[in-house]
């Protein structure tokens, strides 16, 4: 309950006793402290299976050993750019690309590669910077 006393705001307490307004507010910093804290310490985060960059010289592949279930792919790739493959999933086969973000459902176990495709071997290295993401 909040009774006006004048210009000054006074909160009554449930036993009658005045409530410091600036204690409220504490309260209400703590509460929303306690709050934030137990909200953070529930959240799931997906699990992150690989996030680096690695460079890959003309013809070579990175290979990844995958469990069965859904994966997301963030990559980016310099140069002529690379390619992916998902060995066991049944996923679309990528040829030098630039940049790539989907999803794939790997049914078995197997694996994801990740190349610098060659033509002659004449080509450059590539960097590449893979995030993989397990979603379930």
């Amino acid at each position: 309950m909040t009774v006006y006393l004048g210009q000054s705001i006074q909160k009554i307490g449930r036993n009658g006793s005045s409530i410091d307004p600036a204690m409220g507010r504490q309260y209400r910093c703590f509460l929303f402290a306690v709050w934030l804290a137990v909200s953070s310490a529930c959240q799931t985060r997906d699990p992150v299976v690989v996030d680096q960059m690695i460079n890959i010289g003309d013809g070579s592949q990175e290979a990844y050993r995958l469990q069965s279930g859904l994966y997301r792919l963030e990559l980016r790739a310099s140069g002529d750019g690379a390619g992916v493959e998902w060995v066991g999933g049944g996923c679309e086969r990528l040829r030098e690309i630039k940049e790539f973000s989907g999803l794939c459902e790997m049914t078995t176990d197997g694996q994801l590669v990740i190349s610098n495709p060659t033509l002659l071997a004449m080509g450059s290295p590539t960097a590449v910077s893979v995030r993989l993401t397990k979603l379930r």
